[in-house]
């Protein structure tokens, strides 16, 4: 997303250039250096020119659900082409969810209103 204001004193295309490109270079120089970290184009994706805007909202700044559900798929099918099917992924996650949920609640409780 770009950037609306910035307290750089640099115009906000400018800044939002530059803290996109300072991203993805760290992000390039970790994914070069650590064998174990891949990195996956999400924001080329969405920025290419070659997809037009298209996966933009009208404001130019939110990415619309078939942007979004488009860069998910991507990634998945990436994902299975270099680790092969996800299958039992499935069923962990439908047998996680009432853990997840005490999880989530526990959180919640942890940063609620201790005055009750």
């Amino acid at each position: 997303m770009p950037l609306t204001a910035t307290k750089s004193g640099k115009h906000v295309l400018v800044a939002t250039m530059q803290s996109k490109s300072v991203l993805r270079a760290v992000a390039g120089h970790i994914a070069d250096r650590n064998e174990y970290v891949d990195y996956f184009p999400s924001y080329e994706i969405i920025s290419s020119p070659v997809f037009r805007g298209g996966f933009f909202e009208p404001n130019q700044r939110g990415v619309t659900p078939t942007g979004v559900s488009f860069v998910m798929d991507t990634f998945f099918r990436e994902l299975e082409r270099k680790f092969g099917p996800v299958e039992a992924a499935a069923d962990a996650s439908s047998a996680m969810a009432d853990e997840d949920l005490v999880c989530e609640e526990e959180l919640l409780g942890a940063f609620g209103d201790k005055r009750t």
